[in-house]
């Protein structure tokens, strides 16, 4: 069997599986483009049907993680994450874009605001290895060092694409989530890809 008619074949499980949220996804895509406009219709859409996927994908692999080692899926969770790292950069940039149509209509939105900031928070360090709003000018300002969880390992940080997220999953829903650094509140958020979902669906948009 092929790899396309294999990946149409999870694509349809995932659907069937999630049909309320299908619609939840494609409602979304016609009130959201309001604002982004029409281009991001089938957009809005397309990261619906992988978020879709990946909750298919989510609650296999927290299946998986229960069988002996040598039955499990090798790489199940490399696949997970490869998908949920697509899912967050593609859902930024729709969000990112309806916060800046209504910054140049001079409106806001706080919930769109909110939600381009905990994206960015994952999204800047998948993209660029850095932490969001960390630049070499405000380092030289305000320095943070970084430490293993357990306060081992203290390093300084510097802007140079050599920052990795601590990426885990969530051992309830399978999602994967990363220890997102907010430099504004002075704290490490764990951030689920699938609370994000959430969030998205649940815009504050008419």
């Amino acid at each position: 069997m092929s790899v396309l008619k294999l990946l149409a074949m999870a694509q349809a499980i995932a659907d069937r599986s999630n049909g309320e949220l299908l619609k939840e996804w494609i409602g979304l895509s016609h009130r959201l483009a309001k604002i982004t406009g029409v281009a991001h219709i089938v957009a809005i859409q397309r990261i619906g049907r992988l978020d879709l996927l990946l909750r298919q994908i989510e609650a296999e692999v927290l299946a998986d993680i229960q069988k002996p080692v040598e039955d499990r899926e090798f790489f199940a969770a490399d696949v997970l994450a490869a998908h949920s790292e697509m899912w967050v950069l593609r859902a930024y940039e729709i969000v990112r874009a309806a916060d800046q149509q209504l910054d140049d209509r001079g409106e806001e939105n706080a919930s769109i605001a909110a939600l381009k900031q905990r994206l960015g928070l994952v999204r800047i360090p998948i993209a660029k290895g850095e932490i969001q709003g960390m630049t070499k000018r405000r380092i030289k300002n305000d320095p943070i060092v970084l430490v293993r969880g357990d306060g081992s390992e203290p390093r300084p940080y510097a802007a140079d694409g050599s920052y990795v997220m601590p990426p885990n999953m969530c051992s309830a829903s399978g999602s994967l989530s990363w220890a997102a650094v907010d430099r504004e509140t002075q704290r490490n958020d764990m951030i689920r890809r699938r609370d994000l979902a959430d969030e998205m669906l649940a815009l504050a948009v008419a």
